[in-house]
């Protein structure tokens, strides 16, 4: 496969878009904890800013990664693999098991990350 049909591929722009908002979301986790060391935050405005932080890496990562339509599909695709991906990775960083909360993760991951893959395909138009 030659690397122009590979940047074509589906799975490629999916799997594309997962690494680069599991990055961001992991960044912007860091950013937000360093940010905490120096200003008080409540539990609600972690959350809050989470959520923020986890839309829009996904945003960014379908606005750099998708082509030539199939956006929702791909979104979806790379909605779930993020979901799962940073459930797996926080959980981890906190050292606890993964809870009952992947299965609400899944299913926020695939409903941004299809309401994000229309978008990124109408505002690439």
């Amino acid at each position: 496969m030659s690397a122009e049909n590979l940047k074509r591929s589906f799975f490629y722009q999916a799997l594309k878009a997962t690494a680069i908002a599991v990055l961001l979301c992991v960044l912007s986790a860091a950013l937000l904890a360093v940010l905490a060391r120096f200003v008080t935050l409540s539990a609600t405005a972690v959350k809050i800013s989470g959520i923020a932080a986890k839309i829009l890496s996904l945003f960014i990562a379908a606005l750099v990664s998708f082509r030539d339509g199939k956006g929702w599909l791909k979104g979806l695709v790379s909605g779930l693999l993020f979901g799962l991906l940073t459930c797996f990775i926080f959980s981890a960083a906190a050292e606890s098991a993964v809870g009952t909360g992947v299965l609400s993760e899944l299913l926020f991951g695939a409903v941004v990350g299809t309401i994000c893959g229309m978008f990124a395909n109408v505002a690439k138009r």
